[in-house]
């Protein structure tokens, strides 16, 4: 048994130290991305000038997002490394009394703190595992507690505010004209609805799929 996991770590190490040195930058799969599209566009017939102008408007499209982007990670990791924080991650690394309680807690505090700002989960996690990995008694396994700490990343992240389906909506500029108008007729629609039975009682509002349903129930019983 052993000798088989010291296989599999040695075949692990060389595939690492292989990847590290050869797997070409993210940025090198953009810029080869830009220019298959550009080659492609140009060649079934699109003007060079517009390609090269829907490149710059798409380009400029991001600019906002991208600043919300960046915002959120320096905000994230400010508040992450703040003395306030570093003082309840040290109190947080003291609950748990096992290896698993420990893992437990990590992978509670990601899922709770990607709904808020995903960098912040990103961060304070990496810290609370740090913290934890110092009390050799717990005997945690470090590989799952890594895991559990990006765990909120893939679960809760799109649910939260800082995700990315949230914060093109909280951007005017970044939504298409026709869903902005259908917002807003959305809105007269129910406004004038709202007024219309205003005399009734038992309205409840439901939100689904961002469209609202207004549902009254009037004073007979119906």
């Amino acid at each position: 048994m052993e000798n088989s996991q010291n296989i599999l770590q040695r075949f692990a190490l060389r595939v690492s130290d292989w990847s590290e040195k050869w797997f070409p930058d993210s940025y090198i799969f953009a810029l080869l991305g830009v220019v298959i599209v550009a080659i492609a566009s140009i060649s079934i017939g699109a003007p060079a000038k517009d390609v090269a102008v829907s490149f710059g408007d798409g380009f400029l499209f991001f600019i906002p997002f991208t600043l919300q982007m960046c915002m959120l990670i320096v905000v994230g990791y400010v508040v992450s490394v703040s003395k306030p924080v570093e003082l309840l991650i040290q109190k947080m690394a003291r609950i748990p009394h096992s290896g698993r309680g420990a893992i437990v807690l990590v992978a509670t505090v990601s899922l709770l703190i990607s709904l808020i700002n995903w960098a912040m989960s990103t961060v304070l996690t990496a810290l609370l595992v740090i913290a934890l990995a110092k009390r050799k008694e717990l005997n945690m396994d470090y590989r799952a507690a890594a895991a559990a700490a990006i765990i909120g990343m893939g679960a809760t992240w799109a649910l939260g505010i800082s995700s990315s389906a949230a914060q093109l909506q909280a951007n005017k500029a970044s939504l298409p004209e026709s869903i902005l108008q259908s917002n807003r007729c959305d809105s007269l629609h129910r406004n004038h609805f709202l007024a219309s039975v205003d005399d009734h009682d038992g309205c409840v509002d439901y939100c689904l799929d961002c469209y609202c349903i207004l549902v009254c129930t009037q004073r007979a019983g119906h």
